[in-house]
């Protein structure tokens, strides 16, 4: 798990360091975009360790801010919980799948990370400026598709970047609605 504020911060929490504890220090400590790439769950985000490093008790105590969260569950009820709260959130519903582990495959899964949190954090709380920025996010991700497309055995690192955009929920306070990429397609129910 990585943990941090790593956008106009020097701290960045990484494996044992994003202990539970250690995330809510941080989340009252500044005002910063703070990012989670982790484990999630409808009610929180979790800390290295697996237990629950913030839910929505501690993001209603803490200053509000915009949240990229890289973790399962957390762009639906927790993504509106949080917005009522007054916090910007970026989550993802549903599972996420994560990258393939080939190296190959990590240096170009480094780069999209590296990219999606340079559009995180140039991503205004409006409504406008979150769809562009979900734009991007998904011609970054079909791009890079094409690219992993002659890596043989890549299949779960393609999925990976189709739930990069395709998953990918964000709640704006004061908004309402949740958004999306408007090509995202509706969910399949099989009987």
């Amino acid at each position: 798990a990585v943990l941090g504020t790593a956008l106009k911060s020097d701290v960045v929490l990484l494996s044992p360091d994003a202990s539970g504890e250690r995330v809510l220090v941080e989340l009252h400590r500044s005002r910063h975009r703070f990012l989670a790439f982790s484990h999630g769950t409808h009610e929180g985000v979790a800390a290295h360790d697996g237990s629950r490093a913030f839910s929505v008790v501690h993001v209603q105590g803490a200053p509000a801010r915009p949240v990229f969260a890289w973790a399962c569950h957390t762009g639906s009820q927790f993504g509106e919980d949080a917005s009522k709260a007054g916090w910007m959130w970026w989550g993802y519903t549903g599972a996420v799948n994560a990258p393939g582990d080939s190296d190959k495959e990590s240096e170009i899964a480094c780069r999209m990370f590296w990219e999606v949190v340079r559009l995180f954090a140039m991503a205004q709380e409006s409504v406008d400026s979150v769809r562009a920025r979900l734009n991007d996010i998904r011609e970054l991700a079909l791009s890079m598709t094409v690219e992993l497309a002659s890596i043989p055995g890549s299949h779960e690192t393609q999925l990976c970047f189709l739930h990069l955009w395709e998953r990918l929920r964000v709640w704006v306070p004061g908004h309402g609605d949740v958004l999306h990429h408007p090509e995202v397609q509706p969910p399949v129910l099989f009987p």
